[in-house]
């Protein structure tokens, strides 16, 4: 593979290749980050483990944050105290 490989791809061959020599998945993380560093200097530990990670286990997809009308917060007038008016 190229120094310019996608890190998917990579992270997915390695994945393979651990599997298939038994290693846990703690050995697994250590080997696909081990090979990520070797064939992408450029990229940094940290991001490397990340991906790695994110690929083993990845996020859920989360709910839009749109609120329903039915559910959002009723908007509440402040006390008349606070009011900006005419008057003493």
């Amino acid at each position: 593979m190229s120094q310019q490989s996608d890190p998917a791809s990579i992270i997915r061959y390695a994945l393979e290749e651990s599997r298939g020599r038994g290693l846990d998945s703690l050995g697994q993380i250590n080997h696909a980050v081990r090979r990520v560093l070797a064939l992408r200097p450029d990229m940094g530990r940290s991001r490397a483990e990340s991906l790695v990670q994110e690929a083993i286990w990845p996020r859920p997809s989360r709910p839009p944050r749109a609120v329903p009308a039915a559910m959002a917060a009723p908007r509440r007038r402040p006390p008349s105290v606070l009011r900006s008016g005419s008057g003493d």
